[in-house]
């Protein structure tokens, strides 16, 4: 069983990031850490944080790939036996999800 401790970050489809860009950074206060076109790996991203000092980022947008939207997870620590591994997930997907154990 995993041992929640919290959201690491978020990953939303995006279909026009320049308004976002504009309402996380003027309203919300966030930093871009990065951002790329559709030539990057990812096509038209956004990584933004509000914690620039302690954190790569807390959500990212994906412009280009809606497919990469996906939630991260903090876990202390993740153990899935074989028969329950899968027992969890949806029958019909509806994200990504992403651990990352600490």
């Amino acid at each position: 069983m995993a041992k929640f401790i919290g959201v690491r970050h978020v990953g939303l489809p995006a279909k026009n990031i320049a308004p976002l860009k504009a309402f996380y950074t003027d309203v919300m206060g966030m930093v871009v850490m990065r951002e790329s076109n559709a030539d990057g790996p990812f096509g038209v991203t956004l990584f933004m944080t509000s914690h620039p000092d302690k954190e790569d980022h807390e959500i990212v947008f994906f412009g280009t790939k809606p497919e990469l939207a996906h939630t991260a997870f903090k876990v202390a620590s993740l153990v899935l036996r074989s028969s329950l591994a899968l027992s969890f997930l949806p029958a019909k997907p509806i994200g990504r999800i992403c651990l990352l154990c600490l």
